[in-house]
């Protein structure tokens, strides 16, 4: 890559635009849930409004990338899925730059900066142009288009005014190569682990004794039902643990079957709104509960029926939100119960939720919020769709959230049954939850 010598000693402005190049192109390769895609914008807005002239206070961009309740950049890359933890890195990394440079030209030393804001704050050009090779296929090419951008406006532009996105964005997008298909790109295969850091990790389970009953927690649910949904969304999650600790040989099918009735009823939403979707994600939702089906009855599937990627299709269905509203979020929910049948939510709650989900802040330590969302059950799923609106975006409507976990706690009831058989268990999933048909 021709990294040019000369970078450093470019007006901070020309230097800071180039680097939030490398943070805008990598937000183009991500397809984040629709608060996130909004905070991701603003934010990009603010910093781009700065190098193009704008008065914008390094507090002010900085509470945005680092303070934002709930949905700050440095949440977001937090909660990302990891396939997409490459592309969130390159962000929060230019846009510490573009903040540290403007609390130094504000007058404030680098020394005095918090850690994150003087880091290796003189080769950052240099880190980002490796970062570049984690999500593009031909990273030297991106990276000298902007470059290249950097130095010629450098030599036509003399007033900060005059500097325009367009002009650093100019033939980056295009030197990147997007796939034709218009899915989010991936760079590599991914590698499906759990090894971040956690600090309940390495603790022994913190489990009750007595341990709690079925009933008990059946109970506590449906007197939670009226109450914080987060709550309910954490006692669901408990209901796992106990299941699996009082139904050790059976636990993991019934779950199964409760998530793949759960995610086939939101499929009868779709019909009249799939031709709003591109016709490469058509149809997927159905394809994958035929082959759930087909692994819950322990039928073998062949690998050329899974042709879907959850890195790409399933992940490009968040852009259609602001068309159909809820119902882009089926394709995740059937997609939940594939990922509970392979054992990889089951993976992230013994890992990571082990230990908080007997904590007396369990509410907050164990909800769904606090996960990444390829790690959600097809219940959360179902209570979002149910609900109508994604959280923080809407008014949700909060009958509607009451009468689907009064309806999903008879299902639970059902098949959780411990005198019913494994045959009899399976059997469940011809069984269609009426809730959606209301």
């Amino acid at each position: 890559m021709n990294i040019p010598e000369q970078f450093d000693r470019l007006p901070a402005r020309i230097r800071a635009g180039a680097i939030l190049t490398f943070a805008q192109v990598a937000a183009k390769t991500i397809v984040p849930p629709p608060l996130e895609r909004i905070h991701l914008e603003e934010t990009l807005e603010l910093a781009w409004s700065w190098v193009e002239g704008g008065i914008v206070a390094a507090d002010d961009l900085d509470r945005m990338v680092q303070f934002q309740p709930n949905c700050s950049i440095f949440i977001c890359r937090f909660l990302a899925p990891a396939w997409r933890r490459p592309a969130w890195n390159i962000i929060l990394v230019g846009l510490f730059y573009v903040t540290s440079t403007i609390f130094q030209l504000e007058g404030t030393d680098i020394d005095q900066l918090a850690e994150v804001h003087q880091t290796d704050y003189e080769i950052t050009h240099i880190q980002l142009s490796e970062k570049m090779e984690n999500i593009a296929v031909q990273p030297e090419i991106v990276v000298n288009q902007i470059f290249s951008n950097a130095l010629r406006i450098a030599q036509i532009h003399h007033q900060a005014a005059s500097l325009t996105r367009a002009d650093f964005c100019d033939g980056v997008i295009e030197a990147f190569a997007f796939p034709i298909d218009q899915l989010p790109p991936l760079r590599r295969p991914v590698v499906r682990s759990f090894i971040d850091y956690d600090p309940c990790s390495g603790m022994a389970p913190r489990e009750p004794n007595p341990f709690p009953s079925i009933d008990s927690i059946l109970r506590e649910l449906e007197e939670s039902i009226e109450g914080n949904s987060r709550t309910f969304s954490a006692l669901a999650t408990r209901l796992c643990f106990i299941l699996d600790h009082w139904l050790p040989g059976t636990s993991h099918i019934r779950r199964c079957v409760i998530a793949y009735q759960v995610a086939s009823s939101t499929t009868r939403l779709l019909k009249g709104s799939e031709t709003t979707l591109p016709s490469i994600l058509r149809g997927i939702p159905n394809q994958i509960l035929r082959v759930c089906q087909k692994l819950i009855r322990d039928v073998y599937v062949s690998p050329e029926e899974i042709t879907w990627q959850v890195e790409r299709h399933i992940e490009a269905s968040f852009a259609y939100y602001n068309q159909i509203g809820v119902k882009a979020l089926v394709p995740f929910a059937c997609q939940s119960v594939y990922e509970l049948i392979q054992g990889r939510i089951d993976m992230y709650r013994r890992r990571y939720l082990c230990n908080r989900i007997w904590m007396s802040d369990y509410q907050r330590s164990a909800s769904h919020s606090a996960q990444p969302w390829n790690c959600w059950e097809a219940s959360t799923w179902g209570i979002l769709i149910a609900s109508g609106h994604l959280p923080d975006l809407e008014i949700a409507d909060e009958s509607r959230k009451q009468a689907y976990w009064k309806a999903w706690l008879e299902l639970v009831r059902e098949t959780c049954n411990p005198k019913l058989t494994h045959f009899q268990i399976v059997q469940l999933i011809h069984k269609p939850w009426p809730f959606f048909d209301q």
